[in-house]
């Protein structure tokens, strides 16, 4: 008789028994906690605090000259090649400035003639005399200008004649002669090119004062040799 009421009470006290709260273990299936960006998409792996990307290679100074190239390097291969070097006379753009041979002036005694108002003075032609020098076009972009007096008191029929020899054989040169106008431009130009010998002439008139200041210009058209010098000469008769 006491085996029924004793086994209800083991009943109740198991129901007494079992927690009031319970915890289900996430599933696989369930997302994790991920902080979205402004466009609503996980924000991008920066590879780490440390990682800045990948680095320029034109950075580098891979010659130990000082410059790299996107500091004006322009061969970072060779030290002796950068900017702020004296660009010699070596067919080479030395201080990588886009100009050859610019520094190779210095051995011509005669610059700078190249503007307007820096004529080089040859001096005064008078009957018989002449000039010779020789001169110099470091480059394509030289150009050497000098000038002469004549004096022609007695309004006399004379004559000169310029001339430029000993250009290089792989070079194109220009001479112009005319008169030196009060600017300092030549008017009156007489012009020829080529290679080799150039020669222009000029002839005064009778009764006419063909006297002043002359001048000539000497360029290249193109090859230039700033190891190669020319022979100007002028000569009146």
């Amino acid at each position: 008789m006491w085996a029924l009421p004793l086994a209800l009470l083991m009943l109740v006290g198991c129901e007494l028994a079992v927690p009031d709260t319970v915890t289900t273990a996430p599933r696989d299936s369930d997302p994790p906690d991920t902080p979205l960006d402004d466009t609503g998409d996980p924000p991008e792996d920066s590879g780490g605090s440390g990682d800045t990307g990948p680095t320029d290679p034109f950075d580098f100074d891979d010659d130990g000259d000082g410059y790299s190239e996107n500091q004006g390097d322009c061969d970072d291969s060779d030290n002796a090649i950068h900017p702020g070097q004296i660009d010699e006379c070596n067919g080479v753009d030395d201080d990588c400035d886009g100009e050859y041979e610019e520094d190779a002036r210095g051995d011509d005694i005669y610059e700078p003639n190249d503007a307007e108002d820096a004529w080089f003075y040859l001096g005064s032609l008078a009957d018989d005399e002449s000039y010779s020098i020789n001169g110099l076009l470091h480059n394509d972009d030289d150009l050497d200008r000098f000038t002469f007096y004549i004096d022609d008191p007695w309004y006399e029929d004379f004559g000169f004649e310029v001339s430029v020899s000993s250009i290089p054989a792989d070079a194109t040169y220009r001479l112009q002669l005319g008169r030196v106008a009060d600017d300092g431009s030549l008017e009156d130009v007489q012009s020829t090119y080529g290679t080799g010998e150039l020669s222009l002439r000029e002839d005064g008139d009778s009764f006419v004062d063909d006297g002043g200041t002359y001048g000539v210009i000497i360029d290249a058209v193109g090859g230039a040799d700033c190891s190669r010098s020319y022979l100007l000469s002028v000569s009146k008769d």
